[in-house]
């Protein structure tokens, strides 16, 4: 980025298309930024399983002095940000080609070389929503205990949360005569592979979430009732 920001400095163009001139010859360089967005999730999921290994700092008051002479970042928002750079040069030069005039002679250039930014920019985009949702399974597994296995893998997608209600008889009243149906609240989490229902309760501050069911995409057998 330095050297596209002293190819922009000593540039003899005068006009924006200067801009995008150095950015499409700096295209190959920055299609390093799409592979290194594609290792992202292994990455993350390497720093979440030695966080767990390592638990809470041993010097929770010089970690935190750390964190604010980084101006309050943390190892994840450092990681994320060459995956922001590229769609931000995007934005750049959309907003630039939306702003110019349809008469302007350098506009079919300009909106040659921003497709071939665009391309790169929605692979990269692509990695940071799946970084994103990566990161919320990290958050959702933090909470989660009785889980079998580790629920961060970086093939593991995560396709549907809500808050849902299971209905099963009482366990005073199994006798045909007197059935009765229990409720209970559950979340349920639809993975690509595995289904998890858990229930929900707060423990010193803090919810936590009990894997109830923990069912392979495999084994599931979905049936429909009347309501």
């Amino acid at each position: 980025h330095d050297e596209i920001l002293t190819q922009l400095q000593i540039s003899t163009e005068e006009s924006y298309i200067a801009g995008f001139h150095v950015l499409e010859a700096n295209c190959e360089y920055l299609k390093i930024h799409a592979m290194y967005s594609s290792d992202h999730p292994a990455r993350m999921k390497l720093i979440h399983k030695l966080r767990e290994r390592t638990g809470t700092p041993q010097r929770p008051s010089l970690y935190h002095a750390i964190q604010e002479e980084r101006g309050g970042e943390t190892l994840e928002s450092l990681l994320i940000k060459p995956i922001q750079r590229v769609p931000r040069y995007f934005l750049l030069l959309e907003s630039i080609v939306k702003k110019s005039p349809d008469g302007l002679d350098e506009k079919p250039e300009m909106q040659r070389i921003l497709v071939r930014i665009s391309s790169i920019a929605s692979t990269i985009n692509e990695k940071q929503r799946r970084y994103e949702q990566l990161e919320h399974v990290v958050k959702i597994s933090q909470m989660l205990t009785g889980y079998d296995g580790n629920l961060v893998e970086p093939h593991r997608i995560l396709l549907y949360e809500k808050d849902v209600m299971q209905a099963k008889l009482s366990g005073k009243s199994r006798r045909k005569s007197s059935l009765s149906i229990l409720l209970k609240p559950r979340r349920l989490y639809v993975f690509n592979d595995t289904v998890l229902f858990t229930s929900r309760k707060k423990i010193r501050l803090r919810m936590k979430e009990k894997v109830k069911y923990q069912i392979p995409i495999a084994n599931l057998e979905v049936s429909f009732t009347a309501s």
